[in-house]
């Protein structure tokens, strides 16, 4: 499990570099959290915090870990229903769950919790259940809803088509996001991988 998790500490830059493009964004400002930005002075692991980012985190996570032979699987859960939907991505190998934005889930609590998931947590959650469990048990239970939770305990697998696909095939692109993804790849394959 410790390869699993320097893998994806090592990922933090393809994901913070290219989320951006997926989102049709000029910088990667929105992925951050804006109160660790300023208590720390700079955009890094320690402010990411992903924020309406996990299916296209994941997706770049996923083909980040295959480049370094780990398959995953894509999770999907979600509740509610209309304006009232909220859903949630992550990855899963084996019995572990690769979570690159689950920080927004207990973020903006309070500055002690902040303080808590940006300083002394890896940016990316790798582990099992029991242990992202006892993250939320760390944080203060009166502002914390266990509701959080909920998107790791009821979840399914959803086929997504391999970004490693996409990148086998140079005409397969018209003028979107993916071409640009595609392209910026390309050409820093050797600084990702």
């Amino acid at each position: 499990m410790t390869h699993i998790r320097i893998i994806v500490n090592n990922g933090y830059h393809f994901v913070n570099d290219l989320l951006p493009i997926l989102f049709y964004e000029v910088d990667n400002t929105f992925l951050h959290n804006k109160r660790q930005v300023e208590i720390q002075g700079v955009k890094s692991r320690n402010t990411f915090e992903g924020t309406l980012a996990c299916g296209a985190s994941c997706y770049l996570m996923k083909y980040f870990l295959e480049r370094h032979s780990l398959s995953t699987k894509t999770m999907y859960s979600k509740r509610g229903y209309g304006k009232y939907l909220e859903d949630h991505c992550f990855l899963v190998k084996d019995d572990y769950i690769i979570d690159p934005t689950y920080r927004q889930m207990f973020s903006r609590q309070s500055l002690e919790t902040d303080t808590y998931l940006f300083q002394e947590l890896p940016w990316a959650f790798v582990g099992k259940y029991h242990e992202l469990e006892s993250i939320s048990h760390k944080i203060d239970h009166t502002t914390f809803s266990d509701d959080n939770m909920y998107f790791w305990r009821h979840f399914d697998e959803i086929d997504v088509l391999p970004l490693s696909d996409l990148m086998r095939k140079d005409d397969v692109f018209t003028h979107d996001c993916f071409q640009t993804l595609y392209y910026e790849i390309k050409e820093k394959e050797k600084i990702y991988f």
